[in-house]
């Protein structure tokens, strides 16, 4: 400290002017001790609930043709939540605030055109109070390198080192590390960086490939197949993956064929015949991993009829009982 040849020092100066090897050496070491926060999981508390669901609602709003399907798209997913019917009282913090998402985005899809509705509905998405604790402080350090005019976390940190505690901090590994490691090489006079190429595998050649596989690398997650369990039939043969697709039809042919209901017409429970099957698989192929009961019976007696079921063993709306409650879950095919 006292000659003021702190890590951060090195990587300060790395990326400003040519440094010694020894230098270089001890910059890229110390970005090969962090490397920054690249994860899937999210933040679990109520904070960090929207960024839970921000990217399968964003990807929904992209597939949209027009108004008309941005707004079937949004209330198809939160339907699938079952928050919408649910009184206030019966929500927790993180539903609640799902359910001030869906009316925010509602309202944006009906008071817009299709263009300037999509633009406003991922921007609503983005919010900054909306994201957990580590998008938001990744999102404050972008910021205050941007205000200090500062170009990498390096500069940035090397500035707070003798006036605050740097621990503790979480930073972004593409939006900081990476593009440090690439200020880096190119001031060091380090080629082999492809600027008009985002995928990494083709973006690096040569040298800066070697030391971006040396300080990024991470190794795969090993394969879990050897946990699947063997077959009750063939002894020898391990079970299908319940992530399988053939597994996910099978699972869906099971629940449809222990459906039963009672139409009018009928005088017993009975069970669906092969066209009222038929009508049920679309409600399986969507990007819903659960969905409730439900939305299969109201696809079995009229499309987008408003129902009322008794809070009994079944479900029955007019003279049409189930042997199932509106409520339970019904596993989607979503692979």
């Amino acid at each position: 400290d006292d000659q003021n040849i702190n890590p951060y020092t090195f990587r300060d100066r790395a990326s400003k002017q040519k440094v010694s090897l020894y230098e270089f050496g001890r910059a890229l070491y110390h970005i090969a001790q962090r490397r920054g926060f690249l994860s899937n999981r999210l933040d679990q508390s109520a904070d960090g609930i929207i960024e839970q669901h921000s990217p399968n609602i964003e990807s929904r709003i992209e597939e949209a043709k027009n108004i008309a399907d941005l707004l079937v798209e949004i209330n198809d997913y939160f339907e699938g939540l079952d928050i919408l019917e649910k009184n206030s009282k019966d929500l927790d913090e993180g539903e609640k605030k799902l359910k001030t998402l869906f009316n925010a985005l509602e309202k944006i899809i009906k008071s817009n055109d299709f263009e300037n509705a999509k633009i406003e509905l991922i921007a609503r998405l983005n919010r900054k109070e909306d994201q957990g604790a580590v998008k938001r402080q990744i999102g404050d350090i972008s910021q205050a390198m941007k205000d200090g005019g500062y170009i990498t976390l390096g500069q940035y940190f090397n500035s707070l080192y003798n006036k605050n505690r740097i621990r503790n901090h979480y930073t972004a590994r593409e939006e900081h590390y990476l593009k440090e490691f690439e200020i880096i090489c190119k001031t060091q006079g380090v080629l082999g960086i492809d600027e008009d190429e985002k995928l990494i595998e083709k973006r690096y050649s040569g040298l800066v490939k070697e030391l971006y596989k040396a300080i990024f690398f991470q190794r795969p997650l090993k394969s879990q197949k050897g946990l699947i369990g063997k077959c009750s039939l063939e002894k020898s043969k391990t079970r299908c993956a319940i992530s399988h697709p053939d597994f996910e039809e099978y699972r869906m042919w099971t629940y449809i064929n222990t459906i039963k209901i009672k139409a009018p017409e009928d005088e017993v429970l009975r069970f669906l015949t092969s066209e009222e099957k038929q009508r049920l698989i679309p409600k399986f192929l969507r990007k819903i991993d659960n969905f409730n009961f439900e939305d299969l019976a109201k696809e079995l007696i009229l499309k987008g009829a408003s129902f009322e079921f008794y809070k009994s063993s079944n479900a029955k709306y007019a003279d049409y009982l189930f042997n199932y409650k509106s409520k339970d879950t019904v596993s989607g095919c979503v692979v």
